[in-house]
C-alpha cells in the first residue's frame, strides 16, 4: 500500500485540522507575524532562516494555515516584538519599549544584519539584571580585543603572517 497522501487529501486534511484547532486569533496571527516582519523590512527567506524554519512554513502562518508555531519565541525575537503579543495579540507589543529601529534609521547609516537584530531582539527579552549582565561581559571582551588591537606586537605577527601568505 502505497503511504503516501495525495495532495487533495493533505489540502483537505490541513483545513480541517486548522478549523478544529484554530482560535479566535489565527487569522491575527498570521497578519501580526507578517506586519511585524514587513516593519523590519525583511524578507519571508531571511525570517524564515533566521529563525530555521522553511520558507514555505512561514507562508503558512501569514496566510492562516498553520494555528500557531513552536517558532513563536523565535519570530518574536528576530522581529523585536512581544512573543505573547505575536501569538494571542495580548500584552505590549515590544518588549522593554520602543521597536527596533528601522534599518535605515540607524546611526551611521549602518544597518543591523539579522543576527544583530536576532541579538538585540533576545536582550530586550531579557530581564534588567540579566542585561547588565550580557553588557558586562560583552564590555569585557571588546576590551580586550582593544587591547589586542593596540598591541604593536599583534601588528607586527599580522604582518608576518600576510607576508608567508605571499
Amino acid at each position: 500500500m502505497d503511504e503516501r497522501i495525495s495532495k487533495d487529501r493533505y489540502l483537505s486534511n490541513r483545513e480541517v485540522d486548522c478549523h478544529e484547532h484554530q482560535n479566535s486569533d489565527m487569522e491575527t496571527f498570521g497578519s501580526r507575524v507578517r506586519e511585524a516582519r514587513k516593519k523590519m523590512k525583511m524578507s519571508q527567506v531571511a525570517l524564515a532562516s533566521a529563525v530555521g524554519m522553511s520558507q514555505g512554513n512561514l507562508s503558512d502562518i501569514e496566510n492562516g494555515h498553520v494555528p500557531t508555531s513552536t517558532y513563536t519565541p523565535s519570530i518574536a525575537a528576530v522581529l523585536g516584538v512581544n512573543a505573547l503579543w505575536l501569538a494571542e495579540g495580548r500584552g505590549p507589543k515590544h518588549p522593554n519599549g520602543p521597536a527596533l529601529p528601522e534599518p535605515s534609521n540607524v546611526s551611521a547609516g549602518v544597518a543591523l544584519s539579522n543576527d544583530e537584530r536576532a541579538l538585540l531582539s533576545a536582550y530586550r527579552l531579557l530581564p534588567s539584571v540579566d542585561q547588565a549582565e550580557l553588557r558586562r561581559i560583552a564590555d569585557e571582551k571588546a576590551q580586550r580585543t582593544r587591547d589586542l588591537l593596540s598591541d604593536p606586537r599583534v601588528h607586527e605577527l599580522l604582518r608576518e603572517i600576510e607576508q608567508r601568505k605571499k
